[in-house]
């Protein structure tokens, strides 16, 4: 049985597989779209383990890739996300159609001050282009890697950094592939081309609240927003990086575990919001929001223009108790080379206290930010993003001629789907 898309692909599966290709799509729209949970379809899907998982999963993924109906339809879009999410998660496996061809990993080849959420970050090399790859050995945060994996892949916007594919490698570790960004995250590309002026500063904080509203409009939290994860393109945009502990906002199970952010830095404690510090239950479980990342966006604002990381010189337990007090980064004096060179006026200030608020509730939405008058007018004259006609990573999946995602024999069924213009 097959099914021709508009995209010009259609849908087989062999006979001898328990469900057809078209059979098995359906039942994972009906599932999925039904906003039911609970139904015994969702739960055999969700429930489904290696070998069974992994058609599903690549299912799922290419209804992202392929669907008219769930790229129309955000909500059907966060939806398929959250299966994907939860599937993923259960199974420990991640959908086949995203892996990227093997990239060797040169330990000497370490990006200093690249650390992920769960890995250390390499510059590689693909076909000519270097790469960035992000290392997780396989016995280690392996949840995390997949979520990472099954968000950072749906992703594309001129402000989120491309995921190309993932790969393991025989020394049992996991690798994710991106461009790698040679002008390195927000601060250090400041630090080297802009240290005494106020340069595209405006522009960047410009660029990371367009990134933030199109993760949220996606319904993804972003979770661990700070400037090491904020990097640069070769046109000078700033680029959201590093979705290890980024969640779909949709999930009833939408929080993450203190445990996750444990083991991290002061930096990153220094941009989390205050009902996300206030956990000090390691098995509570902490309420990530739209409003938590804009609390984070406001440090990153305090970063970018002060250069200076909030709480600096402050420790981890300090950081906490002067959060919970109502304690934030002091304003810069008048004198200060934030106010005179960098561009720090009380406009931009403002906007920063007014995302920072201890309440939440009392924090503006990024789509309220990015209307602020503070950005009207800006000029902005760097190259258009991706000029050269680089594809996203769904574009390359997309231009596959062909995609085999089938099971083995003995699994129980399978799919596969190739080019009708052969």
């Amino acid at each position: 049985m097959t099914l021709a898309w508009k995209e010009g692909f259609e849908w087989a599966l062999p006979n001898s597989s328990r469900f057809s290709g078209l059979y098995t799509l359906f039942q994972l729209m009906v599932a999925v779209t039904s906003g039911d949970q609970r139904s015994a379809l969702f739960r055999y899907l969700i429930s489904l383990r290696a070998p069974e998982a992994h058609p599903v999963l690549n299912a799922l993924q290419l209804l992202l890739d392929f669907s008219v109906h769930v790229d129309s339809e955000p909500l059907a879009r966060t939806a398929f996300l959250k299966a994907l999410h939860r599937l993923s998660g259960g199974s420990e496996l991640y959908p086949t159609i995203l892996e990227h061809p093997t990239v060797p990993v040169a330990r000497a080849n370490l990006i200093q001050g690249a650390v992920g959420s769960f890995g250390q970050v390499y510059m590689g090399s693909y076909e000519g282009k270097a790469v960035a790859l992000k290392v997780a050995h396989r016995n280690k945060v392996l949840k995390t890697f997949y979520k990472e994996v099954v968000t950072w892949s749906n992703l594309s916007h001129d402000n989120v950094l491309p995921f190309y594919g993932v790969f393991s490698d025989q020394e049992q570790h996991f690798v994710m592939v991106s461009p790698f960004m040679a002008k390195g995250n927000v601060r250090q590309y400041l630090q080297s081309h802009f240290p005494r002026v106020s340069g595209p500063r405006l522009l960047l904080i410009a660029d990371i609240g367009s990134g933030l509203e199109y993760l949220h409009r996606m319904g993804i939290i972003h979770g661990d927003l700070k400037g090491d994860n904020i990097l640069v393109s070769d046109n000078g945009s700033a680029c959201l990086a590093d979705f290890g502990i980024s969640t779909v906002s949709t999930d009833a199970n939408k929080h993450l575990r203190l445990t996750h952010l444990s083991t991290a830095q002061s930096g990153t404690i220094a941009y989390q919001a205050p009902e996300i510090l206030a956990c000090e239950d390691m098995r509570t479980r902490l309420p990530l929001s739209d409003k938590s990342d804009v609390y984070s966006f406001a440090c990153v604002c305090y970063e970018i223009m002060s250069m200076r990381v909030p709480f600096q010189a402050f420790s981890t337990s300090a950081i906490v108790l002067a959060v919970s007090r109502r304690k934030r980064p002091e304003k810069p004096a008048p004198t200060d080379v934030a106010v005179i060179n960098l561009g720090l006026n009380t406009r931009l200030w403002d906007l920063i206290e007014r995302c920072w608020q201890q309440e939440p509730e009392r924090r503006p939405t990024v789509k309220d930010v990015r209307q602020d008058p503070i950005f009207d007018g800006l000029s902005d004259e760097r190259p258009t993003p991706y000029a050269s006609g680089e594809l996203t990573a769904a574009q390359v999946r997309q231009n596959k001629i062909v995609v085999n995602l089938r099971a083995k024999p003995d699994d129980g069924f399978g799919l596969s789907f190739s080019s009708t213009d052969d």
